[in-house]
Parts: C-alpha cells; sequence; structure tokens
C-alpha cells in the first residue's frame, strides 16, 4: 500500500524529450494536455488539481517506485492557484 500525502497526477510528455528543471524556477502546471511539455509547463492528467490544492502545498514527482532513482524525482511548492 502507498500513503500518499498529495493527489496523484502524470505530466504528459508526448514529445518524450528530455526536461531539464533548475532549483527554484517556476513551472506552471496545466490540465491542457494538448500544450508541449517544457520546462516551464508541464501538461498533466488531473483536471482538479487546482482545487485540490493550496498555497504551501508540497508535491512529488519522481520515478522511484518505477525506476528505483531518484535522479528524476523532483519536490514542488504550489506558489500560486
Amino acid at each position: 500500500m502507498l500513503d500518499k500525502v498529495s493527489p496523484e497526477f502524470q505530466v504528459v510528455n508526448k514529445s518524450e524529450k528530455t526536461i531539464a528543471l533548475e532549483a527554484e524556477s517556476l513551472v506552471l502546471l496545466t490540465p491542457d494536455q494538448e500544450k508541449e511539455a517544457t520546462s516551464e509547463l508541464f501538461p498533466i492528467n488531473y483536471d482538479g488539481l487546482a482545487k485540490a490544492e493550496k498555497k504551501g502545498d508540497t508535491n512529488f514527482l519522481g520515478q522511484c517506485l518505477s525506476t528505483g532513482s531518484e535522479t528524476t524525482s523532483v519536490w514542488f511548492e504550489v506558489s500560486e492557484r
């Protein structure tokens, strides 16, 4: 069983291009899955995220559960809704 602290969502990266993030940078999460995933914009598969989260909440986005690697994981803090 997985004990989650935030809603579960997935970044939709149709191009499968590598996305590099920098610490302290801003990333907009959007439910518009037709947008291209970039280091500034992540299309996600969860329409209700804006209603489920508030400023200051944190989200963990990673592949550790499937790959065992923390090199592809990142924590996000909600700065705006």
